[in-house]
């Protein structure tokens, strides 16, 4: 569609939802936000949050905030810097009615800059998956801005206004861009002395030296073409101090908004002021007529291409096919995983919005999974490899690229940082060498979960490099002359973990700076001054290295068990000291007879945390440790272990669902770390974590406790609440709650989250129940389902999989392949029947899968 159809189409759907309030509530959000009939969502103004979304290729993303805020970034480099809350943002759009004085009315078509304007408007913000249009609406005529990021990470400006009179209109429209282009985040008073801009006939183009280290300078370039008609005058200015009318000055001041000129325009601006792109354009617009005018930004490191990029004209047409194409791709990644949930019996959850909801879920994922960022400039292994996890579901070639790269910046002794960086040409990565210990726990899950879903063993032939870790204090980093395969990796991830534990007395392994809950990254503290860590242990990672050598004993002996008959003799005996340690040393018991799965403990074992006492005296029940007691499969239904896990969830329970902790740590309570630093309430420090709530329903999945889990999986999606502070439409990262402070469900953060991803491998391994084994298929949906039906489409192994479940209400669960019913095998862990479905059943081109009730 063209710019102009597309803007037509949602003002006819935001129209419906006006006038038809029914349909309105029917899909209504949290925030002030509404599905829409196709899928995109309708953000009104809102002052107590922010909705936003990622509109990303290749790593480069431009953030979007419903208020109009704009930043983008690429690993390190960003292109244009965050607006924190009240100050000046990097990209601005302003219009200006011409009054008879020969003066103009100006307003911002932007919600910021916040502009008093005696103009009466309306705004509200459209997300679709792959633009965002913000909307202004006002007596005289109509505007919208429409912002996208292309395949070769051009980002397109568009912006539209249609006379609504019968009567000619004279107006402009001001555009102003700051780009930043630095590798970092944080600005300061000398970067601007190397940023030049220049004005051009068609645009704009910047230039940014910065010296990154003693021995390396990067060169950046930031070029911004225009692309109009039925412009009657237009001008520029690259001076900040120009566009804004003073150096002190902001947008309230810009004296051109009322005048319609700049008083001093300047055509270079470098040093002493910062350089930007300030234009203005002037147009009469015919009765009923319309306008549009284009901009393209591009961020390069190459000085030949500016010229290039300059010489580039686009038609109009040509830039709606870019977002054309990037339409049919999402489409097309969308069709390879879908999931329709029918209506939720008890109401909790409303299915027109829950199934929309988990498209959104997926495109967080791949957001995730994908990008070169994660929260800052750097990846964090355990955040990128539970995404990818669940990426495998529907787009597994892109996840073996990916699980590569992050597999390179291991170091040789298997040890794999806690977060690394895509390092500039010339320049080594930035890394977080924080020995958190958990992070390759989840490289050996997620290879192996890769390897059942695919079937790709060629994969642990793949050939890949290290890091060296030159000096851990500093972070520094050097890339070594080893290289070995993906298999090679594995076996030194699985070798430096069980190298990692308490071999004096519990056979656990090691927090060193901690694990998943990093929070809590007090437990690896040494009581010996001349030790760095001491023999503290999380009980959390103890399991999951459980998990793992299971995992890698199972896929040795299937590779070659007697090639690796001596490693699979080696994880073996690692994990019968790791069970008789936990059976030993992770239940606590007091006289009554009431069990604790402990957090984990400190040093020798001097304190114990998710105890009876605590550190600060206080009893406390936690959650991973249980979770994991359950999903690492060391948990074997035993009905004493049943009751504690139970009883610890009954505790851990909250309005917003399961918390880290029932309660929270006082400041300064010794020997947990900066968790105590956190207000009670807040993040790991007894609040709904989400993501670790999600451990928690997995769990409950798994020991067969489906009612509760749905209970609580519908606690912990926001689309069941009344208030959310951030996104709405897809994952948060916490539901925070301290009432003294004036918190009521607020969350730290959004998009960036584990929470998406273990919410959607719960509900596919076991709601709608589908877990590959590396010998078939296991067919195990959950054996309480609070809906009717609901139909599943994916692609396993090159086979379509069409998936469906029905309860006709026969008391009797019954399971069909083709059409032939088969026997199911009850399993006495998980309660409910389970289907294994055999490797030669996917060698077909389809496979159709019934289970009715």
């Amino acid at each position: 569609m063209t710019l102009e159809q597309s803007i037509q189409s949602i003002l006819g759907q935001v129209k419906h939802m006006r006038e038809n309030p029914a349909a309105a509530e029917k899909n209504k959000l949290p925030g002030n936000a509404y599905f829409l009939p196709d899928q995109s969502v309708l953000c009104m103004p809102r002052g107590d949050g922010e909705a936003r979304y990622p509109y990303s290729h290749d790593g480069f993303n431009l953030w979007a905030g419903a208020s109009g805020t704009m930043y983008a970034n690429e690993s390190t480099f960003t292109a244009f810097q965050h607006m924190t809350e009240g100050n000046e943002p990097k990209i601005a759009f302003f219009a200006g009615f011409e009054r008879e004085d020969g003066g103009y009315e100006p307003f911002s078509l932007l919600s910021v800059p916040a502009h008093n304007s005696a103009v009466e408007l309306q705004r509200y913000t459209v997300f679709t998956p792959n633009a965002v249009y913000y909307f202004t609406e006002t007596e005289k005529a109509d505007f919208a801005v429409r912002v996208f990021v292309t395949e070769e990470k051009e980002v397109f400006f568009s912006i539209y206004a249609a006379n609504k009179q019968d009567e000619p209109l004279k107006l402009y429209l001001s555009s102003y861009f700051n780009p930043f282009l630095i590798y970092g985040e944080d600005d300061n008073f000398s970067l601007r002395w190397w940023r030049v801009g220049r004005a051009k006939d068609d645009g704009f183009d910047f230039y940014m030296d910065q010296n990154v280290s003693r021995t390396v300078t990067l060169s950046s370039y930031g070029v911004i073409n225009k692309y109009g008609d039925g412009i009657l005058r237009s001008e520029q200015t690259t001076s900040r101090i120009s566009f804004m009318s003073g150096r002190n000055s902001s947008f309230v001041g810009a004296k051109h908004l009322y005048t319609g000129t700049f008083e001093k325009p300047v055509s270079v601006c470098g040093f002493s002021d910062i350089a930007v792109a300030g234009d203005l354009s002037h147009y009469e617009l015919e009765a009923g007529g319309t306008l549009r005018l284009d901009f393209r930004f591009t961020a390069t490191h190459e000085k030949k291409e500016i010229e290039t990029l300059h010489a580039k004209r686009y038609l109009a047409r040509e830039i709606d096919e870019k977002l054309e194409k990037l339409e049919e791709q999402d489409k097309q990644h969308q069709d390879r995983l879908h999931i329709r949930f029918g209506a939720f019996e008890d109401g909790t959850i409303r299915e027109e919005v829950f199934n929309v909801f988990l498209n959104y879920i997926k495109r967080q994922i791949e957001f995730c999974a994908l990008g070169k960022n994660y929260g800052g400039n750097l990846l964090g292994v355990r955040d990128v490899l539970q995404q990818l996890e669940a990426l495998i579901l529907w787009r597994p070639e892109e996840c073996a690229d990916k699980i590569l790269e992050a597999l390179s910046y291991t170091a040789p002794n298997g040890r794999c940082p806690r977060q690394y960086s895509i390092p500039a040409e010339g320049a080594a990565p930035k890394m977080d060498l924080r020995p958190f210990i958990d992070q390759g726990v989840w490289m050996i899950s997620t290879i192996v979960t890769y390897l059942k879903y695919t079937r790709d063993f060629a994969f642990l032939d793949r050939v890949c490099g290290y890091y060296e870790i030159v000096d851990e204090d500093t972070h520094l980093v050097r890339k070594s002359d080893m290289e070995d395969t993906v298999l090679d990796h594995l076996l030194k991830i699985m070798d430096y973990l069980i190298a990692n534990r308490d071999m004096e007395l519990t056979k656990c392994v090691c927090a060193l700076f901690g694990d998943w809950n990093d929070a809590l990254d007090g437990l690896g503290i040494s009581t010996d001054p001349g030790k760095k860590y001491g023999t503290g242990v999380t009980v959390m990672a103890t399991l999951q290295v459980y998990q793992n050598l299971e995992e890698m004993m199972e896929l040795l002996t299937m590779l070659d068990g007697k090639k690796y008959a001596d490693k699979i003799q080696c994880y073996r005996k690692a994990k019968e000291e790791i069970t008789e340690g936990l059976k030993k040393y992770a239940i606590v018991e007091n006289e009554e007879g009431r069990k604790h799965i402990l957090h984990g403990w400190g040093d020798k074992r001097s304190y114990l945390v998710g105890s009876f006492s605590d550190p600060d005296g206080v009893e406390r029940y936690g959650l991973t440790a249980s979770a994991f007691w359950v999903l690492s499969g060391f948990y074997n239904g035993e009905e004493s272990m049943r009751q504690t896990i139970l009883e610890t969830y009954r505790h851990l329970d909250s309005k917003y669902g399961l918390m880290t902790f029932d309660k929270y740590f006082a400041p300064k309570t010794p020997g947990v770390g900066r968790i105590s630093d956190l207000p009670a309430g807040t993040a790991e420090n007894a609040a709904a974590y989400i993501h670790g709530s999600m451990f928690g329903i997995a769990s409950l999945f798994k020991m067969g406790e489906s009612a509760e889990a749905w209970c609580q999986l519908a606690k912990s999606i926001p689309i069941t609440h009344e208030y959310v502070s951030l996104t709405p439409f897809v994952m948060p990262n916490s539901y925070c709650y301290n009432e003294s402070l004036g918190i009521d469900g607020q969350s730290m953060g959004d998009w960036h989250t584990g929470s998406a991803n273990v919410l959607l491998k719960t509900l596919m391994r076991f709601g709608i129940g589908i877990e590959p084994q590396f010998d078939g298929v296991m067919l195990q949906p959950a054996a309480v389902m609070p809906v009717k039906e609901f139909d599943v489409q994916m692609e396993i192994r090159g086979c379509t999989i069409r998936y469906s479940y029905r309860n006709q209400g026969n008391g009797k669960r019954r399971f069909l392949i083709n059409g032939e019913e088969q026997t199911a095998v009850f399993d006495e862990v998980m309660r409910l029947p389970r289907l294994k479905i055999s490797d030669e059943a996917f060698l077909s081109q389809t496979l159709r899968i019934e289970v009715v009730d």
